[in-house]
């Protein structure tokens, strides 16, 4: 019987190690929402997915959905994030947070495409801001309220409703997102809170 292949971008949210040399890894993809995929031989050195699957990275991938799991044939690529922001530990620190409140908020396999290119579009503009603590402090901010405004934690009508943008317009709002940091933190954690997460 033969299997469908499903090719997608996806982001590596975080990994398990599973016995000696494989991994559960734990994928945003952008057609097929989170899946959770058992990688065999994955931290071996000569691992040709090793460097596709390492945490915070951005890949190609083809995967079939087996009886009880989804298996990976392939993965290319595209940006480690991880080396990215390896020698900037708050830039790393911010990703990292991202990522984890993503795996938590992510309710299994359920497409969201525009989730998946805000979360990839907005780690490059933390990218691009990396400078300063400030300016990830603010990006960082302004990533996290649009998540959870996407996964409706946040009404549009609320006191933030000037920091629910698309990433393209967080630089313009950086200034703004960095003065009123504490406030917009504040309501992020309380939304999270509220939300009994």
């Amino acid at each position: 019987m033969q299997h469908h292949i499903y090719n997608t971008r996806g982001f590596v949210l975080g990994s398990e190690p599973q016995g000696e040399s494989s991994r559960y890894v734990y994928i945003f993809t952008q057609d097929l929402g989170l899946v959770g995929v058992h990688v065999q031989n994955v931290r071996a050195v000569n691992s040709k997915l090793r460097q596709s699957l390492q945490d915070y990275s951005v890949s190609r991938i083809s995967l079939v959905r087996g009886k009880t799991l989804w298996r990976l044939t392939n993965a290319s690529l595209e940006q480690n994030f991880y080396l990215d922001f390896k020698n900037n530990k708050p830039a790393l620190l911010a990703c990292a947070q991202i990522s984890a409140l993503l795996k938590k908020l992510l309710a299994g396999e359920d497409k969201n495409t525009e989730l998946f290119e805000l979360v990839v579009h907005g780690l490059n503009i933390l990218l691009q801001n990396s400078t300063s603590q400030d300016r990830v402090s603010g990006i960082e901010v302004l990533v996290v309220l649009n998540i959870l405004y996407n996964l409706g934690y946040v009404a549009p009508d609320t006191k933030v409703s000037n920091f629910l943008k698309s990433p393209s317009e967080y630089e313009v709002l950086l200034s703004e997102a960095i003065a009123f940091r504490k406030d917009l933190a504040e309501y992020v954690n309380k939304s999270i809170k509220i939300s009994g997460l």
